[in-house]
């Protein structure tokens, strides 16, 4: 027999929830069909009784399904909601040798005319590979909680928050795993759940101290939710600052829209000014602006410095010279 594929299980996984307990209730009926399972183990299984079990469970499911006027409506969904239950019920039998295809084939070859219609789900009976099992039953968990929670949602108590609390921390356990580069098919239904979840716990008012709303690390989601966050942050900051407008468009104080923007330039130019000026007193602003005067008064300054520092041997010695000249020019004369 073929493999299950994962595809055709996580997207009816959702389902399963009300499918699967139906299996164990059926186990009880039908009694007829107990001594044919007895009959089975005993010749088949080396009278190990740990596989009656899952015998009842086929036989009497099967059965049941093809008794049922409406089985064509979901005849897949509840076909592989057997075979997982099956998976399930042979996986923990100790020492055990069989698959699911190969148990169900041993079981068919006891009846081949078909007695107790076991061959209505026989399309559907492959085997399921440990991560394969493992995957569905972490997601049957999840809906398993959440159709628990919607249940008992109708009660005025808090009861049905421990599902929804377990809802919570059965999905963050598993997204964390998930990348919204790499396409999965489990992390696909994760999304899908997250959907289903929110939108039952968007009118619940009971159960407050339970997470709302569930998140899914997807690129385009969390941009979105960033949007969402700044235009919900502006709407805030616009209704603040409308709180004085009436609906004639008009201030609480009589002032009209034209009238209330003139006042706001008013405003603006005089704080604007006012900074310039600042800037201009106390900053580097003023020193920028002032550099060209101040650098040709600097100059003058430092000329006038130096005459007027030189050392004084070097002036008495002018004063010599100029003594001198005079001096030469008398005694020549002469």
């Amino acid at each position: 027999m073929n493999e299950a594929n994962e595809k055709d299980y996580y997207g009816i996984i959702a389902k399963f929830p009300g499918y699967i307990p139906a299996i164990d209730g059926y186990i009880n009926t039908f009694n007829f069909i107990d001594d044919t399972c007895k009959e089975i183990i005993r010749e088949n299984f080396r009278n190990n009784n740990q596989y009656i079990k899952a015998c009842l469970g086929v036989f009497k499911y099967s059965y049941y399904l093809s008794q049922d006027s409406h089985f064509t409506q979901d005849k897949d969904v509840q076909c592989r909601c057997l075979n997982y239950w099956l998976k399930g019920q042979i996986k923990h039998i100790t020492d055990n040798e069989y698959n699911t295809s190969n148990f169900y084939l041993i079981l068919k070859s006891k009846y081949p005319n078909n007695l107790y219609k076991i061959d209505t789900c026989e399309n559907e009976i492959k085997d399921i590979n440990v991560i394969l099992f493992q995957n569905i039953q972490k997601l049957y968990n999840l809906y398993d909680n959440l159709n628990q929670y919607i249940s008992n949602s109708i009660y005025d108590d808090k009861r049905h928050c421990v599902n929804a609390n377990k809802c919570v921390e059965l999905y963050e356990s598993l997204v964390i795993q998930c990348n919204p580069k790499i396409d999965s098919a489990i992390c696909g239904e994760l999304k899908n759940f997250k959907n289903h979840y929110n939108e039952q716990m968007r009118s619940d008012s009971i159960c407050t101290e339970v997470k709302k709303i569930l998140s899914y690390p997807e690129i385009n989601e969390v941009l979105e939710e960033g949007q969402r966050e700044r235009e919900s942050q502006v709407s805030s900051y616009e209704q603040e600052v409308s709180v004085d407008l009436n609906l004639g468009g008009t201030t609480s104080s009589g002032l009209s829209p034209t009238a209330f923007n003139v006042i706001v330039f008013v405003v603006v130019s005089l704080v604007v000014s006012k900074i310039l000026f600042i800037l201009y007193k106390f900053t580097t602003f003023r020193s920028h602006t002032n550099n060209p005067l101040q650098r040709m008064k600097n100059m003058w300054r430092n000329i006038n410095s130096e005459k007027n520092e030189f050392p004084l041997f070097e002036q008495e010695s002018e004063k010599t010279n100029v003594a001198e000249r005079r001096y030469s020019i008398a005694y020549n004369s002469s």
